[in-house]
Order: C-alpha cells, then sequence, then structure tokens
C-alpha cells in the first residue's frame, strides 16, 4: 500500500558510515529478504552509482565472467548498493545484462524506477490541488499498486490535468521552462526538488545543503582545464529597438480644444424636442458648458468627423460615440455640439463647404416651375384684376428679403392696365412685374387676359402680305390693337332718272386693308391670344402674312423670343445668406463668367445648394440651379481625383521607422576592462511599447525621432535583460575528478546531489554559489569518482513579461478602440451623461433599426407630416430590455467563470490531441473537437448545447442583441419585432411603437402596422385599417367606415341608427320626393343638399359638391330603388311616425309659418361686414337658441347668412340669428 505524507521530510543522521556496504548484493526477487546478505558480489571488478538531479539514480557494474555468482546475475533481478553516504543500501533493478570475452556489464535502475512500469489509468484533474493531492490519485489508481511512500513540504497549489493512460514515475520529472509553458508533471506543477531512498520519495522545496566547499579557479582548480565555460559568457550588449509611431489622439485634456479655429459660416438650428448640452471637446471625457434649446441657431465651423486630425495635424480626433461634432462660433458662445442634433433643413439655415473653381450665371424659363429667381426682359401690359373696388401694393423688391417691402402711399386700382417691362419669378414660386425701376407688382393679381392686357417685344422676319389683309393700329387710349378704318362717301354725284335730282350722300367706315406683297416684321405684340406683326406698313395679323415663298423667314414666337432673352437680356437674384427668404436685391445678367479661388458652396435649409459670389462689387449666394453646368467647373479642395482625401495630416500608417539605440550597458563588475568585456547587440523591439501620445520626438517635417521616454524605456529593458539572461555569469558545468577534489583539501564525500558549492572567479570578479548536479559514487571505493556542478535551477523571474504588462499602452490600442460589444456599448451608454447618453442610445437604437429618421405621413386631412426622428420602442422599453439581456449575460458569465468539477484534458493525450474535455458543475460535460463544441447532460446524454462544423447551432435559450437569419421558425415570440425587404419599401411592425403611421389604435396599445411607400395599413385585436394617407377605411367588430369617420357601411343592425340621425336628414333633404312611413306617403322634401347632415350613401354625379345632378322626380341617381312605391323609400319599418312623420296639415301650418316670418323679417338687412354697420338681427331669448350640437343633429347648415330659415329633420322651422349676449351665430326655434 502507497503511503503518502504531508509537511516534513523525516530527519535522517547521515553522519554514521558503519552503514556502507563493502560490496554490492544479489537478490532474486522483491519477495527476499532485503535485511539479508543475499548473494554478495564480492568479486566484482567494479560498481559505480551516476545520479543526476531529477532523475531516477542508476547503477554500473563489471563482474567477471567466471566469477562466483556470475550465473545468477540476469535481467530482473536486484542489486543493493550504496549510492551515495546519504542514500545507502539502495535496491536498484537489474535492466541489461551483457557479456562480453572476460566480464559481465551490468545496468540496473533504481527501484524508484519501476513506477516507470505501472500506468495511471484514468485522468488527474484537480482545481487548486496540492502535490499531495495528485500523488495520492497516482498511488490509488496506478497499475500495478506499488508499496511507495511520498513525502513532501512543498505547499504550493496548482490546477491540475494529467491526461489518462500515463506512466506513474513520467508524472514525478519536468522542470519549469521560460514561457512559463507549465509542464504537467510534479516538478512542473509544484516546482520542488526529488530524492529517491528505496520505496521512500522525498519531495523537498531545497533537498541541498551549504557544503561551505570553495572551489577557486586558478588557485585550488587549474583555470586551463577548467575556464573554457567562459567563452559564451557576454559581459554586455548593445540594445535597439525599431518601432513605427502610432498615431496620438486627441483627449479631453488637449490645449487646443478652447481655441479651435474655423471659418464659422455654417448656420444651423437645433430642431429635437427638450435641449440638448454643448461641450468643451468633442471626445471622451469631455464637459458640459452650455444648454441649446428648440429652435435655437447657431454659427457653425467646417464639421468635425470621427477620425479627423487637430488643425495642427498631430492628434487624431476620436469623436464620442463616433459621430460628426460641430464647433460653435465663440462668438455664440464656443464649444461643440453633437451634428446629430443640428437640423440644415430649418429655414435660414445651411451648411458651408470650400469650393473654387469658375461658372456661368444662367437664367432659367420664369414660365416653368425651375425659373425661381430668374428675371427677363419683356414688355407688355396686363389689368390689374383683384377685386372691384381693391387695389394692389407696388413692392421695391419681388424677392423676399429686407428690400421686399411695400412702397409707402403707392397702390394701383383694380383694372388699371399697367405696363411692364420685366417678369420674375421669385423663389415661392410668384410671378412679378416691374412697372419701373424698384417697383414691382404681384403677377397673381395681374390679369394677361382680360381687355387691355397684351405683351409686346421686338422681332424680326419676312413675309408676303395676303390681299386684302386688315390694317390695324394700336389704340394707347383702349390699351388694345383696332381695325384700321377709314370713312368713305357715297352718292351726291349722281341723278336720280326718276326724280331727276341727285342721289343723297352717305358716309360709311371701311377696313382699310394692308398694302400687298413683301414686308419685314420689326415688332410683334400677342393680345387675347392673337398675334400681331408690325410693318412698315402698319400693323397685320400674323395669319394675314405668307411665309411659304422663297426668301421668307417667320418671325419668332414669343417662347423662341423669351429663349432668347434668356441668354442677353435677363438675370438672376443672388441672396445675402443660402436662403431663399434672404434675397440681396442684386442680379447678376445670364451668362456672366465668375472665377471663385477661395469660396464656398452651402446646402440651404430649403433643400437648395448656393455658391457664394461677388458680382459689382456685391457678395452673395448663387443657388445652383442658375449655374450652368455644362460652362462650370466647381471643385471642393477637400477632394482629390482618385476620391481620397487630401488632408495633410499624416496618419500612422505614414509615419517614418524610428530606431532606438542604448548601450553598450555591462552587467554588474563589467565595463571596465576591455580585454575582458565581451557586447553582443540584442534586439528587444518585442518588449518595447512607444507611447503614442508623447510627440515630443515629431520635428519641424513631420518624421520623428527617438523621445527621452523611449530612451529610457529601453534603457530599463536593457538592465532587465543582462539579469534575466545571467550577462557576466559564466555557464559552469565543469565536472571535478577525484583526484582534483582531493587537490581541494576538502571532503566532498560527503556531498550530496542537490548540495551548494561555492565558486570564484577571479579574472572575471565572480564569487558565485553553484549547484551539485550529477555525481558517480564509487560504491567499492566509498567516495565520488567525480561531481558536476552547475547553475542553480533558473528561477525565471520573467523580469521582461512583467516590464511589458506594466509598459505604457499604445495610444492607438487604447484611445482610437472604439467600444466594442453591444452590453459594452450599453453600459458606456447608461455611465454617460446629458446629451451623450442620448446621442449612443440613439446611435444603437439606429444600428437596430428601431429608430428611423425623416418619416413622412399623411393624415386624413391630406396634410404632410415630416418626423425627423420615429421611436419603434421608448427609451425606457428599450433600456429595461438591455437591462435584462446584461443580467442574462452576466449569469451566463458567472456560469461560465466557475472552475467546474473537473480539469480540461486531452484525448487521447496532450501531444496528438483530438478532443477537449471537461466536466462541468451541474453535471453536465463539455467536449470540443474538429467536428464542433457540445455540452450535454452526463447522465441523460441529451444535448444542452452545441455547434457542429455543418454549421448547424442549437441551444435550450439564445440570449443575445443583433440575429441576422434567412429563415426563422418559431413557436412564440415575445417582444417587437420588425420586418422589411431588402429595398425597405414594404416594412411590418409587431408591437412596436408608431413607425410613423397615420391609423393609430383607438385606445393605445400595440399593433401591427404594414407600411409601404403609398400605403399603410393597421391590424389591432379590435379594428383593422388601412389608408392611402387621406382616405381611411376601417372594419371594426360592430362597423366598416369607408373613407371617414363617419360614412359607414350599412348594415341590417345599424340602419334603424343611421335612419334617425342621418338617413333621416338625407332623404328628407336631398335624394326623395318623398317617403312612405306605414303605408302613408309624404311629399315633405325639397331636393337640396343644404342641411344634409353627413350622408355619402350613393355615388351621384357632382358628389362632393353643391353641385350634384339630381333632380327631384328624376330616378337618375346612379343606384336602384329599395322596391319602395315610386322613387321615395319606405322607412316606416325603421323609423317610428314620430320620428319623421309629417302629416299634410303639419306642412301647411309650416308653410303659414314661414310666410309670417317672411312678412316681418323682409324688411330687416344684416349688417355689412366691410362697413361695419349697426344693424343687426339678433335674439337674447336663450331658451330658442339650439347649441351646435342640437343645431347639427337636427341637419341645419352653419355659416349661412343671418336671417336665413330652414326646416330641420324634426319638421320645425328654425331662423338664423344672432345671440346678442355673446355676438355668436346661432339657429332659433320660431
Amino acid at each position: 500500500m502507497a503511503l503518502v505524507t504531508v509537511g516534513q521530510i523525516p530527519e535522517n543522521d547521515y553522519s554514521s558510515y558503519d552503514a556502507l556496504l563493502d560490496s554490492p548484493h544479489l537478490y532474486k526477487s522483491l519477495n527476499d529478504d532485503f535485511s539479508t546478505p543475499g548473494l554478495t558480489l564480492s568479486d566484482a571488478l567494479s560498481c559505480t552509482a551516476p545520479g543526476q538531479i531529477m532523475e531516477y539514480p542508476t547503477l554500473q557494474m563489471t563482474y567477471p565472467r567466471d566469477g562466483v555468482h556470475a550465473i545468477e546475475i540476469q535481467k530482473d533481478r536486484y542489486i543493493m548498493a550504496d549510492f551515495n553516504r546519504k542514500f545507502v543500501h539502495q535496491i536498484f533493478k537489474i535492466t541489461h545484462v551483457q557479456q562480453e570475452l572476460d566480464q559481465i556489464i551490468v545496468s540496473a535502475e533504481h527501484i524508484g524506477a519501476t513506477l516507470n512500469d505501472s500506468t495511471v489509468p484514468g485522468s488527474i484533474q484537480f482545481a487548486n490541488a496540492t502535490v499531495q493531492d495528485v500523488m495520492n490519485q497516482v498511488f490509488n489508481t496506478m497499475q500495478p499498486g506499488r508499496d511507495f511512500e511520498f513525502h513532501s513540504d512543498v505547499d504550493k497549489l496548482s490546477n491540475v490535468n494529467i491526461e489518462k493512460g500515463q506512466q506513474a514515475g513520467a508524472i514525478l520529472i519536468n522542470p519549469d521552462q521560460e514561457g512559463d509553458q507549465a509542464v504537467n508533471s510534479i516538478p512542473g506543477l509544484f516546482g520542488g526538488e526529488l530524492e529517491f531512498d528505496n520505496f521512500d520519495i522525498y519531495h523537498s522545496k531545497h533537498a541541498g545543503k551549504d557544503s561551505g566547499i570553495v572551489i577557486d579557479y586558478g588557485k585550488n582548480m587549474s583555470a586551463f582545464n577548467h575556464d573554457v565555460s567562459t567563452e559564451n559568457m557576454w559581459t554586455g550588449a548593445v540594445f535597439t529597438v525599431t518601432y513605427t509611431p502610432g498615431q496620438a489622439v486627441a483627449k479631453a485634456d488637449w490645449s487646443g480644444w478652447s481655441g479651435w479655429s474655423s471659418d464659422y459660416s455654417n448656420v444651423g438650428v437645433y430642431a429635437a424636442g427638450g435641449s440638448v448640452s454643448i461641450f468643451n471637446s468633442p471626445v471622451e471625457g469631455h464637459q458640459v458648458i452650455g444648454t441649446l434649446t428648440t429652435g435655437m441657431k447657431l454659427h457653425l465651423g467646417k464639421v468635425i468627423h470621427d477620425g479627423d486630425f487637430t488643425p495642427d495635424g498631430k492628434f487624431q480626433i476620436n469623436t464620442v460615440n463616433g459621430d460628426d461634432w460641430y464647433p460653435i462660433d465663440p462668438a455664440d458662445g464656443g464649444g461643440f455640439v453633437d451634428a446629430r442634433w443640428i437640423s440644415f433643413d430649418q429655414s435660414g439655415s445651411y451648411m458651408v463647404n470650400d469650393v473654387t473653381g469658375t461658372l456661368t450665371v444662367q437664367a432659367q424659363d420664369p414660365n416653368s416651375d425651375s425659373g425661381n429667381g430668374s428675371r427677363v426682359s419683356m414688355s407688355g401690359s396686363a389689368v390689374v384684376a383683384y377685386k372691384p373696388g381693391g387695389s394692389i401694393h407696388v413692392y421695391a423688391s419681388p424677392e423676399i428679403g429686407p428690400d421686399h417691402y411695400r412702397i409707402p402711399g403707392w397702390t394701383v386700382k383694380n383694372g388699371t392696365v399697367i405696363h411692364y417691362d420685366m417678369v420674375e419669378r421669385n423663389q415661392n414660386g410668384d410671378m412679378w412685374y416691374r412697372i419701373g425701376p424698384g417697383q414691382w407688382l404681384y403677377g397673381p393679381h395681374l390679369s394677361l387676359k382680360q381687355e387691355g392686357a397684351y405683351q409686346s417685344y421686338s422681332n424680326s422676319g419676312y413675309g408676303y402680305i395676303k390681299k386684302n389683309a386688315p390694317l390695324y393700329h394700336w389704340d394707347k387710349k383702349k390699351h388694345q390693337m383696332v381695325t384700321t378704318t377709314k370713312t368713305v362717301t357715297t352718292g351726291g354725284k349722281t341723278k336720280n332718272h326718276k326724280s331727276g335730282s341727285y342721289w343723297t350722300s352717305k358716309h360709311k367706315k371701311v377696313t382699310v386693308h394692308a398694302h400687298t406683297g413683301r414686308a419685314t416684321v420689326d415688332k410683334t405684340i400677342v393680345q387675347g391670344g392673337v398675334t400681331y406683326q408690325h410693318t412698315k406698313y402698319g400693323w397685320i395679323k400674323s395669319g394675314s402674312m405668307d411665309y411659304s415663298k422663297n426668301g421668307s423667314i417667320k418671325p419668332k414666337t414669343s417662347d423662341q423670343i423669351l429663349q432668347e432673352r434668356l441668354k442677353d437680356h435677363s438675370k438672376v437674384e443672388i441672396y445675402a445668406t443660402p436662403d431663399k427668404n434672404n434675397a440681396l436685391n442684386w442680379s447678376i445678367p445670364s451668362g456672366t463668367q465668375i472665377t471663385i479661388n477661395s469660396g464656398h458652396e452651402a446646402k440651404g435649409g430649403d433643400g437648395k445648394t448656393y455658391v457664394e459670389v461677388t458680382y459689382a462689387g456685391k457678395t452673395g449666394w448663387l443657388p445652383e440651379d442658375n449655374i450652368d453646368s455644362d460652362k462650370s467647373n466647381l471643385v471642393s479642395p477637400d477632394a482629390t481625383d482618385d476620391g481620397t482625401d487630401a488632408n495633410p495630416n499624416v496618419d500612422a500608417t505614414a509615419h517614418n521607422e524610428v530606431v532606438v539605440t542604448v548601450g553598450p550597458l555591462y552587467a554588474d563588475g563589467f565595463g571596465t576592462n576591455p580585454n575582458i568585456d565581451k557586447v553582443c547587440t540584442v534586439d528587444v523591439s518585442a518588449n518595447f511599447k512607444h507611447d503614442d501620445q508623447d510627440l515630443s520626438g515629431q520635428q519641424a517635417d513631420g518624421t520623428f525621432v527617438a523621445t527621452q521616454a523611449d530612451i529610457d524605456q529601453v534603457t530599463d529593458i536593457g538592465k532587465n535583460y543582462l539579469i534575466e539572461h545571467r550577462f557576466g555569469k559564466p555557464e559552469i558545468q565543469d565536472t571535478i575528478s577525484y583526484q582534483e577534489m582531493s587537490a581541494l583539501n576538502a571532503d566532498f564525500t560527503d556531498l550530496s546531489l542537490y548540495d551548494y558549492v561555492h565558486v570564484k572567479f577571479d579574472k572575471y570578479h565572480i564569487d558565485e554559489k553553484e549547484q551539485v548536479t550529477a555525481a558517480v559514487w564509487d560504491c567499492l571505493a566509498h567516495h565520488y569518482q567525480s561531481i558536476t556542478i552547475g547553475r542553480l535551477p533558473e528561477p525565471w523571474q520573467h523580469l521582461l513579461l512583467q516590464q511589458a504588462k506594466d509598459q505604457t499602452t499604445s495610444a492607438v490600442g487604447t484611445y482610437t478602440k472604439r467600444t466594442q460589444g453591444w452590453l459594452n456599448r450599453f453600459e458606456d451608454m447608461m455611465q454617460s451623461e446629458a446629451s451623450d447618453r442620448r446621442a449612443k442610445e440613439n446611435s444603437m437604437m439606429e444600428d437596430l433599426g428601431m429608430l428611423q429618421h425623416d418619416v413622412t405621413w399623411i393624415d386624413d386631412k391630406g396634410k404632410e407630416h415630416k418626423l425627423k426622428d420615429v421611436f419603434l420602442e421608448s427609451r425606457k422599453e428599450f433600456e429595461s430590455h438591455f437591462e435584462q439581456l446584461d443580467q442574462d449575460a452576466g449569469d451566463i458569465k458567472s456560469w461560465i467563470d466557475q472552475p467546474g468539477d473537473g480539469i480540461i484534458q486531452a484525448v487521447p493525450n496532450w501531444q496528438s490531441p483530438q478532443q477537449l474535455t471537461a466536466k462541468s458543475s451541474n453535471g453536465g460535460k463539455m467536449v470540443f473537437g474538429a467536428n464542433g463544441l457540445e455540452f450535454y447532460d452526463e447522465k441523460s446524454q441529451k444535448l444542452l448545447t452545441g455547434m457542429d462544423s455543418r454549421g448547424k447551432l442549437y441551444a435550450d435559450s439564445i440570449e443575445g442583441v443583433k440575429v441576422n437569419a434567412m429563415e426563422i421558425d418559431a413557436l412564440l415570440m415575445h417582444g417587437n419585432l420588425k420586418s422589411e425587404d431588402p429595398n425597405g419599401s414594404m416594412k411590418i411592425y409587431i408591437g412596436t411603437q408608431n413607425p410613423g403611421s397615420a391609423l393609430n389604435p383607438w385606445k393605445s396599445g400595440r399593433v401591427i402596422w404594414v407600411t409601404s411607400d403609398n400605403y399603410s395599413s393597421m391590424v389591432s385585436s379590435g379594428q383593422i385599417a388601412t389608408t392611402n394617407g387621406a382616405d381611411v377605411t376601417r372594419i371594426h367588430p360592430s362597423a366598416i367606415t369607408v373613407a371617414d369617420e363617419d360614412n359607414q357601411v350599412l348594415t341590417q343592425e345599424n340602419f334603424a341608427a343611421h335612419a334617425y340621425r342621418r338617413i333621416k336628414s338625407w332623404v328628407k333633404l336631398w335624394i326623395a320626393d318623398w317617403i312612405t312611413v306605414n303605408g302613408k306617403r309624404h311629399t315633405i322634401w325639397k331636393g337640396i343638399d343644404n342641411g344634409a347632415y353627413m350622408g355619402k350613401l350613393r355615388d351621384l354625379p357632382g358628389q362632393g359638391r353643391n353641385d350634384y345632378r339630381y333632380t327631384p322626380g328624376n330616378n337618375d341617381d346612379y343606384g336602384s330603388d329599395e322596391g319602395a312605391e315610386g322613387d321615395g323609400t319606405d322607412l316606416g319599418q325603421f323609423a317610428t311616425p314620430s320620428d319623421i312623420q309629417i302629416s299634410q296639415q303639419e306642412i301647411q301650418s309650416l308653410q303659414s309659418s314661414i310666410a309670417y316670418l317672411n312678412n316681418h323679417i323682409s324688411g330687416l338687412t344684416p349688417p355689412d361686414p366691410s362697413v361695419g354697420g349697426s344693424t343687426v338681427i339678433g335674439s337674447s331669448d336663450k331658451s330658442e337658441m339650439l347649441t351646435y350640437t342640437e343645431a347639427r343633429n337636427l341637419g341645419l347648415p352653419t355659416g349661412v347668412e343671418l336671417g336665413t330659415k330652414d326646416v330641420g329633420s324634426d319638421g320645425n322651422v328654425y331662423i338664423y340669428l344672432i345671440y346678442t349676449p355673446t355676438g355668436n351665430a346661432h339657429w332659433f326655434r320660431t
């Protein structure tokens, strides 16, 4: 039975040498009694016991071929001999017998080596195990078992993973090595030193003792024979490092933020809700210095992109959240603001970029939508057509801006014929006409078709005036073209043959005809759709000229003339800022070429692009629409031909290579004698880390040299290198013979492996402690034949590795690395403050598709709405979901971080592993191999989590943030869902907040939205709705509405309700000629639309306006009869007689009442609002006044003239009067 003892190595007294054996003894088996002499091999020729540290002792014996017991010396028998004076009577197993001519050579291993003949079938896995734990497992499980005892005073703990099938003896061997690669053996896992005393194995922290023996080379030991080991000893080194500097990063404490230089020519508007913060820099660690509120305008500098450089080109800027940031003009308070909060699509805002090159101004046709801002010289007349008796104002400029004001005291009356010489369409799309310098009239208030309006322009052409072509002339008084006539006299010169007297003369006007033949056209007037051409013979209609003959040239049309005038008689307005509402009232002739050396272009809040130009001393902004692209060449200085960034700042990849050289540095005691010193060059670049934030090595030309910090760091590395690699220390591996030991005047027989001796090298000023690493004991002479001394076991301080860990991390690695992983981003967001937190949260929601921008939708009134930000999930819900994910991920990580019940082992072994396996804490097991990774329940063998090489993944539960998949099959889904096609034209939202649809559930809650470019639908638990942006159709459990909420589909269930409120009014006032109630016919309605209460039950011609083409008594209503008498519909079964029955007598009574009211009211005159008269038709009797709701329910109209009389759906007559206490109009009972 093997035994393991703990704590202290048993003390043995090695001072008595009486127990030394005179001769080896031979035994046939381990069952022999080793306390008896056995077979004494006293005639052995030689017997030595070689040994080395951390190895099993061996024995070599030479025995005569004719020796007494030669025949008994066989393999697998045992020899007892002394190993040294410390370990006597040691048992060795014969492993090899070689018969020679006159002697036998015997090789044997210490009995401890028989542990190599026992295997440990299973693996040994422990976490934080002691050496006793391991050896207990070894001894208890090895096959076959052996009776060994293991003693140790080493208390180190280690994680153990010894693969199965190892030999027990191999588990005791192998030391540490440089690089900290642990070896799965006792020395490798726990350190210590091993000694073997038959069946006792001693594992000690320090097995040797200091012998006090001094070996002085050159004095008591011949230097000639033993100094050769110093030829590989270096005493110093020159240390070099080669590196390429990374890019320095601008941090929050960089001094340049406060004095940031920029052209603050952008104007932006904060258009989001609430407020956002202004910071003192755009990078992490910045501080809040101000606040923006909705609607504030700021002058902003050139945008700072993530990865841009500071103006001096030295520091890279890594902006917060990777967003663009704008510097704010110091005049506006200074600081920096996240660009995501700034809008440039608001009035008065614009974004400016640099531009150079040439451009040609080009006016557009003011008669087309593209002609905004263009003016052209065109003359003509127009008629003021505002309103009868009204007048219009004259403005100083047609463009919106400071000069767009009414000229005081100048108006033009309605009907006045005005003459204009220029036409302009301003940026709002309105036409204006110039009647003089700085005098403009609003085009929509002018008529170009009324009598007196015309258009005139110079023209040219040749044609032939047709025969009898009427001649025309311009009537300046009437401002119109009239036929030229002349008066001719007939009669008075001839006699009446019957009476003999002269005929009475008569005068009449006749049309003057133009001269026939070739004529030149020099002017054209267009009036009333008729074109007149002017020739030297006068005005004629264009149709009176023949242009088909040879040599004819048809005059140009007004459109052709306009196109010509656009080239040389037109101008383009420029603006004080890139804003259509800020005209400079300064125009540039079309065709003008302008050179821009260092100008700007800007994107205005109106969506247009403007270019800064200077003309005739005025600088303004020219719309891009008025630039001839074929004759212009504008280039942004920031762009190069190959599309790369021309920023002169140099990035990290372009920095020059820097070489740092330090030395020579010497080991202690060296560096003063060149005859002794040996120096080499060592490259320590792998251990060096340059601080990229240190720019002290950057030269004026942008190149880099080594900094003082670089030199200091390489010096420290060099000093540690000298220590770790034993510079100045000889590689002692010296074997001292017995004769040499005798000359040292020291008792070497008392030495044992691991003991220490002192070695001196006066030549190198060395005095070091060395260790006995090997020895050969002469079992017959009872002394050492030789001992070998060498350096102590290397403790490997690993100074270089530790220094590399402690060295300042590269700025590129520390400051430019973005926060990776969703949970890291979430934590970073939650720890941020002010608008930084909102920006980071918005960025996360954008990346996950939960925040959409610039969503446009149309409400049920047809009005378009544009939403800048649409959140599909509230911030509170988003944070709640992420907090749950964070907790779940933390739980998973905690579970994985638990060590489990076993250490990872390799199958079949660590030399050629095919699988890694380990046990988990919950009875599961991990298997990782070439085919995949799995976790399964070891008891049931059922899979818990698996990922195989075929691309399949299984897990009982998957936690995560973002999943990309082609197909998902699921039974149950929690949370919100958004799905869209690849081009984003069709989207489905489940459980999200409203994504910008005009549809909403009646009582909030979560629904399903389906949206496309033109349509939107919604499905909730209580309704289905769809809209095209203007009309909305809904299906409810009890109703269906089409186009609007009040237009319901009629069913048997709801017909009575509609008959009472809507159909009754609708039928009585519009469709039917009569209605039958309980078989009785009533003819009481008028067939008019006024007063009808909500009703669109049939598709009548003209429906939706007040000109329905329906004639009472006519069945042409695009619908079918409902089977009642005549054209009427019998509603008696749905409406009670008290609701709608009106007798003939009642009608007569009502007619009498109406006649009475006519007699009493006919003399009253409603007040004229324009005059402000005092006559008022009113009443103060509130008891007879109807509320607005009551009036609407009775089908009475709104907005009619005071004094209007009408019949309500209840059959009573009402009159529209002023309620005098409030001055509001109401219907009153009569």
